[in-house]
């Protein structure tokens, strides 16, 4: 009996584990990102609708609502109150030390003494537009006041199982503090609970936002820094440390990872070192540790951060031939020197550059917004940071006449999600566009050309030698794809295809060609290697003999009447 009675607890304990798995891994699709700047958050949001509650009738004394219906929202949304809490209508002009962030008039809540972590205080919106609309994005000004409360949290669930933390509070915060909370999630929902285990904090929330066009925005990952050994990268040499910025598999060897982050040294060294137990990135125009002999009249240090993709078809960290340079849309990074310049030097300069693309150094390439950053040292960091989310940042130069220099919190962004939820949604990239049947869930797709591509088996000429197509999609989609590139006038041609690297052969998937505008169009149901191509006509040797010999029968009659004359 106890035998059995083991077994049957082992049995148990394996389901509870499984469980736990199971809800972790569905926990890993369905996310959520926090943005606490409400102009970075529309920034992402899309097209939202706002409600700041102006207008509505305010509650005087301690009547405490249970419920604010649509109908009372300009039919927006719907509130209740869980727990201990209570809610209502506040009109902030009768008390000149409070102000709502938009306009006169807020939802006054407070979390109740009761309130604990096994008990929360909740607060439900739901009913969007009068009705269960969907929505996923979601974004509120949060006021607090009279506010002693040392300890706590503030976070969210919605009825599609996505939570998360909005604030943990370790301290009073001062009064009349304004916060912003915008919530961005990978999967719709029609209802959302914030929840606060911050017991007597009055608060007001102020200018609700929601829509259905939430992406996600660039995703950071950790301290480059850290990944750099000591030995120096010295002049003429690179070398590569993969980084996963999209948090997802690509069906490739080397996941999770999909970028490799490039050092790459033109003169002088650089490496990883420790700076009271801080991993940071060295670097010089001495050449000593690497040359020798060390060079006397050293030329300014001279350095390279470029970004390969590792999804690319053919790509061997150990081959920089097979290298294929992407674009990132943000990095930062912190650097100083220590003034001790160059010998002979009259104006020592130190600076940070950010490039669009790669091996393009002229002023045309450089980034739209605060491309050139100078590192005035002076033994403190100077904060460098790069932006670009239309073209991207294909490459970030670095250049000193400082003996020692530092650069720490280097900083990669992920590329932001492009491609959001919905049916029939249409996504530009590089000279190409695609148009997916449905997206059941939100990502990044990517369109990007590179020289190296599958074989051709068939008789076919690649239109552009260097415009192999790689697309990808982090999205959940299903049904179709349209994928329509741009190709150069030069291919034109009767026979022009666009082919899909399908179960590995190319398969000819061409539904349309606009000669006007230079534009192929096929259908796929899936994502891999793209080419436009034309047909070859195959060699025939016995085609090529038979018109030989004409020839030269027709050459040897000429020359026979030639002798008869």
């Amino acid at each position: 009996m106890e035998i059995r009675y083991t077994h049957a607890k082992v049995k148990f304990l394996r389901l509870i584990l499984f469980l736990v798995v199971f809800l972790s891994f569905f926990d890993l699709i369905a996310q959520a990102s926090v943005i606490k700047d409400r102009t970075e958050f529309l920034k992402y949001a899309g097209t939202v609708t706002t409600e700041s509650f102006e207008g509505m009738t305010p509650v005087t004394g301690a009547t405490v609502l249970t419920q604010i219906p649509a109908s009372d929202i300009n039919d927006n949304f719907q509130m209740d109150r869980g727990g201990s809490g209570l809610m209502q209508v506040w009109n902030t002009t009768t008390d000149p030390s409070l102000d709502a962030a938009d306009g006169d008039q807020a939802i006054f809540f407070s979390a109740g003494a009761l309130s604990t972590e096994e008990n929360p205080s909740s607060f439900r919106f739901s009913n969007f537009q009068g009705s269960s609309a969907q929505i996923n994005t979601f974004g509120f000004y949060l006021v607090d006041w009279n506010n002693s409360v040392t300890q706590g949290a503030l976070s969210f669930k919605t009825d599609t199982g996505v939570t998360g933390i909005l604030e943990e509070v370790v301290q009073s915060l001062p009064n009349n503090v304004v916060r912003y909370f915008g919530i961005i999630t990978t999967e719709p929902f029609s209802e959302i609970t914030i929840y606060t285990t911050i017991p007597g904090d009055w608060t007001l929330i102020d200018a609700v936002s929601y829509g259905i066009e939430g992406l996600h925005p660039p995703k950071a990952s950790d301290d480059m820094a850290i990944k750099v050994p000591s030995t120096f990268i010295c002049e003429g040499n690179k070398k590569g440390f993969p980084v996963d910025l999209d948090g997802v598999n690509n069906g490739t060897s080397n996941d999770p990872n999909e970028t490799l982050f490039v050092i790459e040294t033109l003169n002088g060294k650089i490496g990883g070192d420790k700076v009271v137990q801080d991993k940071v990135l060295f670097y010089s125009f001495l050449n000593n540790n690497c040359s020798n002999p060390t060079c006397t009249n050293c030329p300014s240090g001279k350095f390279l951060f470029r970004f390969v993709d590792m999804t690319a078809f053919g790509f061997d960290i150990n081959n920089s031939d097979t290298w294929v340079y992407k674009t990132i849309p943000k990095i930062s990074l912190r650097a100083r020197n220590n003034q001790d310049p160059r010998p002979n030097t009259t104006k020592p300069y130190s600076v940070v550059k950010a490039y669009k693309e790669t091996n393009n150094a002229t002023p045309g390439n450089l980034i739209d917004i605060n491309p050139s950053i100078e590192v005035t040292g002076n033994g403190g960091y100077t904060q460098c940071a790069f932006e670009d989310l239309d073209d991207g940042i294909g490459e970030v130069y670095i250049q000193t006449d400082f003996a020692e220099n530092i650069m720490n919190d280097i900083i990669l962004y992920s590329n932001p999600v492009n491609t959001p939820l919905g049916a029939s949604v249409e996504v530009s990239s590089n000279n190409g566009t695609l148009k997916f049947d449905q997206i059941n869930g939100t990502g990044t797709t990517t369109v990007t050309k590179q020289k190296n591509g599958p074989g051709f088996g068939g008789n076919f000429s690649i239109c552009d030698p260097n415009e192999f197509y790689n697309i990808t999609t982090t999205a959940n989609f299903s049904g179709n794809i349209e994928v329509c590139l741009e190709y150069n006038e030069s291919c034109e041609s009767s026979d022009l295809q666009l082919l899909h690297f399908e179960n590995g052969q190319w398969i000819d998937v061409t539904t349309s060609i606009d000669t006007d505008n230079n534009i192929i169009c096929g259908v796929v149901n899936s994502l891999s290697p793209f080419a436009i191509v034309t047909s070859s006509k195959p060699f025939n040797f016995w085609y090529a003999f038979l018109l030989g010999l004409i020839l030269l029968v027709i050459i040897l009659l000429i020359l026979k009447n030639r002798n008869k004359d």
